[in-house]
């Protein structure tokens, strides 16, 4: 691939939660796009994200610990570490 991805992604709209350790409510997100090793996600301040999170994908789509790969405003995009569920 030419933008160095090891997996493609795929196109998506759907909603989840990113969920922190030191925290007790959940972040809503949106998933612009997803493949089986990461995502890119839309937050409200992804400069206040640390660098390891869960997202938990609204319907029944999983759960995942992740690793910010790049920041780019109120996008993310991430590596999927651990598949949950």
């Amino acid at each position: 691939m030419s933008d160095g991805r090891r997996h493609s992604r795929a196109l998506t709209l759907k909603t989840g939660k990113i969920r922190l350790m030191d925290r007790s409510d959940d972040i809503d997100c949106a998933i612009l796009n997803i493949s089986h090793g990461g995502a890119c996600i839309l937050v409200p301040d992804a400069a206040e994200l640390p660098q390891t999170f869960r997202l938990m994908i609204d319907f029944g789509g999983g759960s995942h610990v992740c690793e910010v790969r790049w920041r780019s405003g109120s996008r993310l995009g991430v590596a999927f570490n651990e598949i949950a569920e």
